[in-house]
């Protein structure tokens, strides 16, 4: 009885952290878009009071910067992503425009008659990386691609 009424007590408290950390996450950004926003109305109020400006665009301005740094905010977690496709991109145009030692339509080579090509796989198994403890040994051939490095 003891060890359940523990783990229920810490399975709450972890939920109000992370209860906790939301609602901060939330209010943190709900109170920066209001307090910009805030202090653009403050900004715009003066533009249309001492300046002659129309309020439309005061207000469309302001609404443009705010909404111009929400998406900002949104597009930042996705960074590592651009970086990583174009390192791959990198590697893959390095590939495409590698020179092989091979010249294919050379006919200086050795041409032979006739090109049988079996390939027998014995005792293959086949793991994921991140999960090595299981084995796949019945792998069906019908269809699979073999990525060499």
């Amino acid at each position: 009885m003891r060890v359940c009424v523990w783990s229920s007590v810490r399975v709450c408290e972890e939920e109000k952290k992370r209860r906790g950390n939301g609602v901060s996450k939330n209010g943190m950004s709900s109170f920066s878009v209001c307090s910009i926003y805030g202090r653009y109305v403050c900004a715009g109020i003066i533009l249309v009071a001492n300046r002659g400006e129309s309020g439309g665009p005061v207000f469309i301005s302001a609404l443009c910067v705010v909404l111009g740094g929400l998406s900002c905010m949104s597009a930042l977690p996705n960074i590592s992503l651009i970086t990583e496709a174009t390192i791959a991109a990198a590697r893959i145009f390095e590939l495409i425009d590698r020179v092989p030692q091979i010249d294919s339509e050379d006919g200086k080579g050795k041409i032979l008659a006739y090109i049988r090509g079996d390939i027998e796989f014995k005792e293959l198994t086949f793991s994921y990386p991140s999960r090595p403890d299981i084995r796949q040994d019945q792998i069906s051939w019908s269809s699979v691609i073999l990525v060499l490095k």
